[in-house]
């Protein structure tokens, strides 16, 4: 028996037991959780529901917040000011249909080689039968110089950059009597060049990311016992030949998962999570492993008190072999029904495999981790701590100020501040054990469909003593956007984000302002203009890339 034979068969048998710890399970989607937007650095122990979740449609309305119901960002860092190469790609975000329409097409082209296409179709609810289907291509292609002096040879020279992404998507459930059974795929492309052509340690410009994922599942539809069960396959193959990994190195993952809960009264449940992914890797310098992770939880809600109970328990085959658990704990009391005090404690294993790894850094390579490893340990989330204050005094208007307490062990991070470290960037990633202290205060306001605001301002503190690995790491993030619909199909929104790091040399600070307007005639057809990097800032989202300057696209919609 292989060794990735192995890894399959304890990821079998730990996902049958939930299976059958479900299987007589009956549901009901609403758990009595407090709904809650968070935003992480990476996420770690995802929502069983969630694990394989695509993202498809754009919202059918426009959200608004009603008076003592807003929902609220429960962390006190939504922005982790992580250097992910896919940040430059320039997202499409079309304005939501006015009217109950289901399908969205679009396309647009622009300066610095920026291109985008889509189409989005969500046909109307047919016998129980529910579709959303979602084809995109977006991305940006151009010469870039980067900062002078960041690499010794980089002054006054350019690269063939660029990163184009195309996407497919769909989704599919049908609903029973007291069933839904569900199925997603996705694909996924991306054609990418982050190096330029002076690197001391040579590549091939034509980077290439391909990325399949297909998930079937079966969750209840009503009653006291609610339950999910899925599977889900995925394919990741890296094709950049850098030196040691030549050639094709693909991940295979597969994960087995389940969900239940039992109604023990009017207020609350008792559940638990099961999952278990095998990871499997055809090159050599990477060693197939396994996960195992369960998260037991009591969980009551009375309208003024909503606590949630739990832990993580967590298994890696690789990485001493050691079971690792952390909280699962939250706490909020409301009270005059707009005003809430929570507190939350939280953790759990990252996905640690090779996808992630290549998202983080495209030329990460194995065979050059740091201190001569061929493989990465397991990153763990031991401690997410906040304390807030959420109000919303205001029909629209939601308020929050948060503080907490942050420890991953095994954070990634890429090397920065030395010389040396600059040279070996685009091979290198290391791990540490990072802390951070961190604050947010946030107001939002929304008024109908006609004007929205935000604003928002966090600050971290790491312990960093002085440690080049932790150079790169976000000091402070100001965010603030609005949207206005100036006149009756005419739009204007403007977003900013203002990002600070430690080292100012090798990211350097982030001051974007962005702006979009468009017009959507009677018959859904639509005009629009998007302006990014208005300041004309460098902006480097990753190493030594920056932006490439302000840049305008421009393109046309149809939603039917």
């Amino acid at each position: 028996m292989t060794q990735a034979t192995r890894h399959m068969t304890i990821a079998i048998a730990a996902a049958s037991l939930a299976l059958l710890a479900t299987a007589p399970a009956r549901a009901q989607h609403d758990d009595g959780e407090d709904k809650r937007t968070v935003v992480v650095e990476r996420e770690y122990a995802p929502e069983i529901n969630d694990a394989e979740k695509i993202t498809l449609m754009p919202p059918a309305q426009r959200k608004t917040t009603p008076q003592g119901k807003a929902e609220y960002v429960t962390t006190s860092h939504p922005y982790g000011g992580v250097l992910d190469f896919a940040r430059l790609r320039p997202d499409y975000e079309p304005m939501p249909p006015k009217d109950a329409r289901h399908g969205l097409i679009y396309a647009g082209g622009g300066s610095a080689g920026s291109a985008e296409a889509g189409f989005y179709y969500n046909p109307r609810r047919f016998k129980g039968n529910e579709l959303t289907l979602k084809a995109t291509f977006d991305g940006v292609g151009d010469g870039r110089k980067p900062f002078e002096n960041t690499l010794p040879q980089s002054d006054g020279i350019g690269w063939d950059a660029r990163h184009y992404r195309t996407e497919a998507a769909a989704d599919y459930s049908h609903a029973f009597d007291r069933l839904v059974l569900y199925v997603r795929g996705g694909f996924r492309l991306d054609n990418f060049n982050y190096r330029p052509a002076f690197d001391p340690v040579p590549a091939t410009d034509k980077g290439r990311h391909t990325h399949g994922t297909v998930t079937a599942g079966i969750r209840s539809d009503g009653g006291a016992f609610t339950y999910d069960i899925h599977a889900a396959y995925s394919h990741f193959d890296n094709a950049y030949g850098a030196a040691g990994m030549a050639g094709r190195n693909s991940e295979n993952r597969m994960r087995l998962a389940a969900a239940g809960a039992y109604s023990l009264g009017r207020h609350s449940r008792l559940g638990v999570r099961l999952a278990a992914t095998s990871y499997a890797y055809t090159n050599s310098v990477m060693r197939d492993f396994t996960t195992v992770g369960i998260n037991p939880a009591y969980t009551y809600a009375d309208g003024a008190w909503n606590v949630r109970l739990g832990a993580h328990l967590d298994f890696a085959t690789r990485g001493g072999g050691k079971v690792k658990a952390a909280p699962d704990v939250y706490a909020g009391y409301t009270f005059a029904r707009r005003y809430t005090l929570y507190a939350s404690a939280k953790g759990g294993l990252w996905d640690n495999g090779y996808a992630m790894l290549a998202a983080r850094n495209p030329y990460w390579n194995p065979a050059f981790a740091a201190g001569g490893r061929v493989e990465l340990a397991e990153a763990y989330k031991q401690l997410d701590a906040d304390i807030g204050l959420k109000a919303s005094p205001l029909a629209g208007l939601s308020l929050t100020v948060s503080g907490g307490y942050d420890i991953d062990k095994g954070d990634l991070c890429l090397v920065g501040g030395t010389e040396e470290a600059r040279r070996s960037i685009y091979q290198e990633m290391v791990q540490r054990e990072t802390r951070v202290i961190h604050g947010r205060i946030g107001a939002e306001y929304a008024h109908k469909d006609i004007l929205t605001l935000a604003l928002a301002a966090s600050i971290m503190r790491w312990d960093d003593d002085g440690d080049a690995a932790l150079a790169l790491k976000p000091r402070y993030a100001v965010e603030a956007s609005a949207a206005w619909q100036v006149i009756d199909g005419l739009r204007l929104a403007v977003s900013y984000l203002g990002l600070g790091r430690n080292d100012k040399g090798v990211a350097g600070n982030v001051n974007d302002l962005s702006a979009k307007l468009s017009y959507t005639f009677r018959k859904g057809i639509g005009i629009y203009v998007k302006a990014s990097n208005l300041t004309g800032g460098s902006n480097c989202l990753w190493y030594a890339y920056p932006s490439a300057g302000a840049r305008v696209l421009g393109g046309v919609s149809w939603e039917f």
